[in-house]
């Protein structure tokens, strides 16, 4: 069976990779402003601090918001697969009555000939 997710191109790892290297992107770019800016060492320092923090809450959000990604990603998953077991239930239902519809009927000819 083939996921729905996979055939639009969608895929989780390359949700992760993507917020990997837009965090590390930023975290590397965030850093080489603040040491290139012209300002004074505590200032500096103060500054990254509160970058670092920017940082930390925008990754959590981040985080979050892959995680529930996933999760609703594993939930239509799980619906699709009982989904499919559902049709193929009733599929192999259907055949087997069909199965034995048949069979009876085979059965009434034969006995329908031996009484001849």
């Amino acid at each position: 069976m083939k996921n729905q997710h996979s055939e639009e191109g969608f895929n989780a790892s390359g949700v992760i990779g993507f917020f990997a290297g837009f965090l590390g992107g930023g975290i590397v770019g965030a850093l080489v402003m603040l040491l290139m800016a012209p300002r004074a060492g505590k200032k500096t320092r103060s500054k990254i601090q509160k970058k670092r923090a920017k940082l930390r809450r925008q990754a959590a959000r981040g985080v979050e918001d892959v995680v529930t990604e996933a999760g609703d990603m594993a939930q239509q998953f799980t619906e699709d697969v009982q989904d499919s077991v559902h049709k193929s239930a009733e599929n192999i239902q259907n055949s087997l009555h069909k199965g034995i519809s048949d069979l009876q009927q085979h059965g009434q000819e034969v006995l329908a000939e031996v009484k001849k």
